[in-house]
């Protein structure tokens, strides 16, 4: 066995005690999906406080979302194609049609419809 097998074998032993250290729990996953609102007071809103943003059960197939002190409810959507997502480049020295970077594509959309939350009457 010559010097670089040594060095692999050990490199892939390291490797697979790292991912054997790792959980489920751990793993995370990242993906790009397109927000639509089902009505455009509600994205102007979104625009104002994008910063205030809160999740609950992203993942499940209506998941619930609150932009600012709005509470909305979601519904994945299959696209008719595919999203594209850019990113504005903050520099001025290219020419106006290269001013956007590719930054990811997505598949589906998430639909959110506000929703009305009221309080609860005692009987």
């Amino acid at each position: 066995m010559n010097e670089n097998s040594v060095t692999n074998n050990n490199l892939e032993n390291q490797n697979n005690f790292e991912l054997e250290a790792v959980s489920e729990q751990e793993i995370e996953k990242e993906s790009l999906v397109l927000i639509q609102f089902t009505d455009l007071d509600d994205a102007n809103y979104c625009e104002k406080f994008s910063y205030k943003f809160n999740t609950i059960e992203i993942t499940q197939p209506n998941p619930i979302i609150q932009i600012g002190n709005r509470v909305y409810q979601g519904e994945y959507q299959n696209n008719i194609g595919t999203y594209l997502f850019f990113e504005e480049n903050k520099s001025n020295d290219r020419a106006p049609q290269a001013n956007y970077n590719y930054s990811g594509k997505s598949f589906k959309k998430l639909v959110l419809t506000r929703l009305f939350v009221e309080e609860r009457k005692s009987n």
